[in-house]
């Protein structure tokens, strides 16, 4: 087994996120505080949300969409301040 000692940067963390929107756009030209946004918005933040909603939507006996618009108006909500909040950091300590 061999050990590599590269560290991970900000710039070639990006590749990681490979199902995410940041990887259909490219970061190259991308300001820094734009990474993390592109970053959560991918296909397992997609499953995950539709997902929730069916369970919510069967949960409460009603359909998918009233489950997603649960799912929208507390975790959308939660999530959106908290990427806010992470640009908000990345732009002052950049």
């Amino acid at each position: 087994m061999s050990h590599s000692n590269s560290e991970i940067t900000g710039t070639n963390r990006t590749v990681l996120a490979t199902l995410s929107a940041l990887n259909i756009i490219g970061y190259e030209g991308l300001q820094t505080w734009f990474i993390y946004p592109f970053q959560v918005l991918n296909l397992f933040e997609l499953a995950y949300w539709f997902i929730l909603a069916f369970l919510i939507g069967k949960e409460i006996h009603e359909n998918t969409d009233k489950g997603m618009a649960i799912v929208a108006s507390s975790y959308g909500i939660g999530l959106l301040i908290w990427v806010v909040g992470v640009m908000f950091i990345t732009l002052n300590m950049s």
